[in-house]
């Protein structure tokens, strides 16, 4: 835990040296805090929420971006998402600038604001498309996010009882889970599969 805090201590003052320069050590700040918010998103977003002032100086790749890590950090630190017309600008942008990632990223992001407001349909649509998006033939693709879009799916299809759908999700997400080493998510989506199964009593495939 210390070392954590002095990690984002030394982020914070390089940004306040670095911030408004509108050059690669801005695109490194953000970098930073990228890296971070995969353990520690309630961290980036305080530190995102601390480089707002600033955003104005920036390039539209930087202000985009920004607000492309602003909405993936509140939805890994579980702030609801209410409103879905910063992530349509982030799909509208990303899906003619962005790379394979960042594409999906968007798309993925947009159908978690349609997940949060109960919008179950389009939150599917969305992570379709954040799917569709995705290059997996490619050794820089995101196969931890790939295997959380398709989580987010297998949930929301349980709830739903189509549990056939519930069950192809949740091995697309544990293969992918393997392919990125994220043993957590792993387990979790064994575990729901394992539900789902037992609900069609299928037992031995439980097991």
């Amino acid at each position: 835990m210390k070392a954590t805090k002095i990690i984002i201590i030394a982020i914070l003052l390089t940004a306040g040296l670095l911030v408004g320069c509108g050059d690669r050590r801005t695109d490194q700040i953000l970098s930073s805090i990228d890296t971070l918010m995969n353990n520690h998103p309630d961290s980036a977003l305080q530190m995102l929420d601390s480089l707002r002032s600033e955003k104005p100086h920036w390039s539209k790749s930087q202000r985009m971006r920004y607000d492309l890590l602003h909405l993936k950090a509140e939805n890994k630190a579980f702030v609801p998402l209410t409103s879905d017309s910063v992530a349509k600008d982030l799909v509208s942008y990303y899906d003619t600038w962005g790379n394979a990632n960042e594409r999906m990223m968007a798309h993925y992001l947009l159908g978690c604001v349609y997940r949060d407001k109960g919008d179950s349909p389009r939150a599917i649509d969305a992570y379709l498309d954040a799917i569709a998006q995705a290059d997996t033939t490619s050794k820089d693709c995101d196969f931890r996010s790939l295997s959380r879009i398709y989580a987010q799916m297998a949930g929301i299809y349980y709830e739903q009882l189509l549990l056939n759908k519930s069950i192809k999700a949740s091995n697309n997400a544990s293969h992918y889970a393997l392919l990125s080493h994220d043993t957590l998510n792993y387990i979790r989506e064994l575990d729901l599969s394992a539900g789902a199964y037992i609900l069609l009593n299928k037992h031995d495939s439980a097991d």
